[in-house]
């Protein structure tokens, strides 16, 4: 039935072995068509239920400016229990970030032998009242410089590969130039507890 429908599509007679080659192909090419209504099937559902870092991101972000103090920054930290702030010029455009970590590291002196060798230092009653030696420090001296956006619909788990991938713990999410949300390793860790276990 094959060979004559081809055939009756070429206007002449074929050969078997021409035949049987042609049906081959035919079978090939139906079998490809299944595979691409599966994979397409799958990347539906796949991108359904896959997080987006807009799922899961804060949207009400704290920020300061570069002319923010250190003790004002720190206060911000301390009272909202937060880890970070993103840090935006005068056209609310993000020019970095300030964590923890910044705000405890400018408390030690910029010297590679200092964090080579700690316990060989005695300075750390002086080290103690360093914060209140800087709190006018502004926030664009002790920022972090290097920030790494993300966008609202990337998957959260790209978030998470970058913020090990880098060292970091936390990535702005940025859309048409303005931040418009925050996203960190914590909410990645209990978004993703969530939804694997049901977790309240």
């Amino acid at each position: 039935m094959f060979f004559e429908l081809i055939a009756a599509v070429v206007g002449r007679d074929v050969d078997h072995s021409v035949g049987i080659l042609l049906y081959s192909l035919y079978l090939f090419l139906d079998y490809c068509s299944s595979l691409h209504i599966l994979y397409l099937y799958r990347a539906i559902i796949f991108n359904f239920n896959r997080m987006r870092v807009a799922d899961i991101m804060e949207k009400n972000v704290i920020t300061v400016t570069k002319d923010t103090p250190y003790e004002e920054v720190a206060k911000i930290l301390y009272e909202h229990n937060i880890s970070g702030v993103p840090v935006l010029d005068e056209g609310e455009k993000i020019v970095g970030i300030v964590s923890e970590k910044d705000i405890y590291r400018v408390l030690y002196p910029y010297y590679k032998s200092y964090y080579e060798h700690p316990e060989s230092y005695t300075d750390l009653e002086e080290r103690e009242c360093k914060a209140s030696e800087i709190k006018d420090h502004r926030a664009e001296v002790f920022m972090s410089k290097n920030v790494v956006p993300i966008k609202p619909e990337d998957p959260v788990m790209l978030a998470g590969s970058i913020m090990l991938a880098k060292n970091i713990s936390r990535l702005p999410v940025v859309e048409s130039g303005k931040v418009v949300g925050i996203i960190s390793r914590k909410m990645i860790y209990r978004a993703i507890l969530k939804r694997c276990f049901d977790f309240k």
